[in-house]
C-alpha cells in the first residue's frame, strides 16, 4: 500500500516514517508484547465485563465495612 500525497517532500517523508515505524516493529513488537502480556494489568477483552464487576464488587464490599466500623 502506498499513500499518493500531491507535494513530493510529504511523499518522501512519509515513506521514510513507514520505513522507521516497520523496523521499530520488527526490532522490539516481540518484546513488547511479550511484556504486555506478562504485565499483571494486562486483560484480555472478553473478560472485561467479569473485571469489571469484580472490581465494583470490592468497592461495595469496601464501602460497607467502612459504614459499619463508623
Amino acid at each position: 500500500m502506498k499513500k499518493q500525497f500531491e507535494d513530493k517532500n510529504h511523499a518522501a517523508a512519509f515513506d521514510r516514517y513507514i520505513d522507521v515505524m516497520t523496523k521499530l516493529i520488527m526490532k522490539y513488537g516481540a518484546k513488547v508484547l511479550a511484556q504486555i502480556r506478562e504485565s499483571r494489568y494486562f486483560v484480555a477483552p472478553s473478560s472485561l465485563k467479569w473485571l469489571r464487576r469484580k472490581e465494583m464488587q470490592a468497592r461495595l464490599e469496601r464501602f460497607w465495612e467502612k459504614l459499619k466500623k463508623d
